[in-house]
């Protein structure tokens, strides 16, 4: 009677600890299964967060792509206006001085910009740029202001109070005629005087008579001409007339010393040929490379 009963007991036993070991595997499952759903759910809030924060990343990223390229678009037209400008004041007026500005602010312009496309633009930028500076500039507007600055100084030339001494012709003594003179006797020192005074009328070359106010007047008026000449010449990249006004002027000094004191004689002898030994006959560089960069560019940006 007692061992089936046993056996009855054991196996309520085992089957009771079965059912819970069941109702615990049961009950962590479902934990397990809560867990995963809140951890889905916070997953599912963060990769929306991410795609909202993405959406605007993008939305600015594209903005800010817009105005990069508004930029660049900006960039290639200041540099083409400056190209146009440069391309203008070489093959015009040949001041190198404006045109290698413009080239460095079309340079300046120019770097930072990494795109492949850019690259020829700034090799010829940096070679048109070397090109211009290689060449002799000439400062046209010094020049001129020196030229006018001459042209004042010949309006005022003064004829000096009298000669040097050492270029005062030779005295004629004065004839003595004796207590009792026969009528040859002043027929001769008559003649003595008269050879006086063609002697003091015409003076030698060395010792040129001083001017009147009338031939000062024109030789200042001539001086002025072959200055104003020059300037001319300057502007117009007129060489040979250039040199050729200012050689007449330096001559035309060079005849008439007596007119300035030494200093102002020295100083314009020597703006004279400081000015003469500039060189108009000037080669500027084309600026035709740069020019096809930039136009490339701008068919691009349309």
């Amino acid at each position: 009677m007692l061992r089936p009963v046993v056996k009855f007991l054991v196996l309520a036993v085992l089957l009771a600890l079965a059912g819970r070991f069941l109702w615990q595997q049961q009950e962590q499952e479902v934990a397990a299964h809560h867990a995963l759903q809140q951890r889905l759910q916070q997953e599912a809030v963060e990769l929306a967060q991410l795609d909202a924060r993405l959406t605007a990343r993008s939305t600015w990223e594209k903005g800010l792509s817009d105005d990069h390229r508004r930029l660049a678009a900006w960039k290639i037209e200041e540099i083409a206006f400056d190209l146009h400008l440069a391309e203008r004041e070489l093959r015009l007026d040949q001041d190198f001085a404006d045109a290698e500005a413009l080239l460095q602010s079309a340079s300046d312009l120019a770097t930072g910009e990494e795109d492949p496309a850019w690259l020829s633009l700034r090799a010829a930028l940096a070679s048109d740029l070397l090109a211009v500076k290689s060449q002799p500039h000439i400062d046209v507007a010094a020049a001129y202001l020196r030229l006018q600055a001459l042209t004042g100084l010949m309006a005022h030339l003064q004829a000096p109070a009298h000669l040097p001494a050492s270029w005062a012709p030779p005295s004629s003594p004065a004839a003595v005629l004796p207590a009792q003179t026969t009528l040859a006797s002043r027929w001769q020192a008559g003649w003595q005087s008269l050879l006086g005074l063609i002697r003091i009328q015409h003076s030698p070359d060395s010792v040129p008579p001083l001017p009147s106010d009338l031939e000062l007047s024109a030789l200042r008026l001539r001086l002025q001409g072959l200055l104003q000449d020059a300037a001319w010449a300057l502007l117009h990249r007129q060489t040979a007339i250039y040199h050729a006004a200012l050689t007449q002027c330096d001559a035309t000094l060079s005849e008439h010393a007596l007119l300035l004191d030494t200093a102002s004689l020295q100083l314009a002898h020597s703006e004279l040929q400081e000015l003469a030994a500039l060189s108009l006959d000037l080669s500027p560089p084309r600026l035709d490379a740069s020019l096809r960069a930039v136009h490339q560019l701008q068919g691009g940006a349309q």
